[in-house]
């Protein structure tokens, strides 16, 4: 069933940038006793560092992650990673997720508008779910793509509102733009959001009345590390909304 059809209410709450230094089964236990979070791990070309998972990493969370269930998403970042997907030189493991969420001219216009449909349909091709993030510069190529999905591929293709590009601040308002607000769309919202705000901003998206998942990543670390506390106290707070 499309996500659009369930109804209303908070379906995942995304936890950005778990690296190396998390264990594997800090995520699985975690994924377990709250199975409305989806792990969101970031490909970079070239990973090891702070939120950045190296490949072993990554084909350890997938070989144990999947056996437990556990939701994940992968985020493509920086124009490299782009270029691998066109040329078929992704790291297979990742097409063992969920979702892929595609950060394509995030910060700045690197690829037209022709190039950013074409790594769109590719991305559909691969298998999981695609989530393409909103902001002013991809507004317009997005409402394009929309418009092409023939209903098989539309339910498969999801959009995360962040209008700060990533950098975590929060919007003006929690709203749906006016271009998806009579199109049956699964919607997430990013900018900000942490233990602090977790159930405020839900309170507010919650008046939205449609299924929608949450992001953070920057909230949910302590000097620059990932924090499972934080991500605990996140999920504690979102599990009321969660819909039933």
């Amino acid at each position: 069933m499309a996500p659009y059809a369930f109804h209303p209410g908070l379906r995942r709450v995304s936890i950005t940038g778990a690296d190396d230094k998390v264990p594997v089964a800090a995520l699985r236990a975690l994924g377990g006793q709250y199975p409305f979070v989806e792990w969101a791990l970031l490909y970079v070309p070239t990973p090891g560092g702070p939120r950045n998972p190296t490949q072993r990493w990554r084909e350890e969370f997938f070989a144990t992650g999947q056996r437990a269930g556990v939701t994940s998403a992968v985020h493509l970042c920086f124009r490299e990673s782009f270029e691998q997907l066109r040329e078929g030189r992704l790291s297979r493991e990742i097409f063992q997720t969920d979702r892929i969420q595609l950060n394509i001219n995030a910060r700045r216009v690197e690829f037209s508008d022709d190039e950013v449909l074409g790594v769109y349909r590719r991305a559909l091709d691969l298998g999981p779910d695609i989530i393409l993030q909103h902001q002013e510069l991809t507004a317009p190529v997005i409402e394009r793509f929309l418009r092409e999905l023939g209903p098989t591929d539309a339910p498969r293709v999801h959009v995360l509102l962040d209008e700060s590009r990533g950098k975590g601040l929060a919007p003006a308002s929690w709203s749906i733009p006016t271009q998806y607000a009579g199109l049956p769309v699964y919607v997430g919202f990013a900018g900000g959001i942490g233990p602090a705000n977790t159930q405020d901003v839900l309170n507010q998206v919650r008046a939205l009345m449609r299924p929608y998942w949450i992001d953070m990543e920057t909230s949910v670390r302590t000097d620059n590390a990932f924090d499972v506390a934080k991500v605990e106290a996140v999920l504690r707070a979102a599990e009321p909304f969660v819909a039933r």
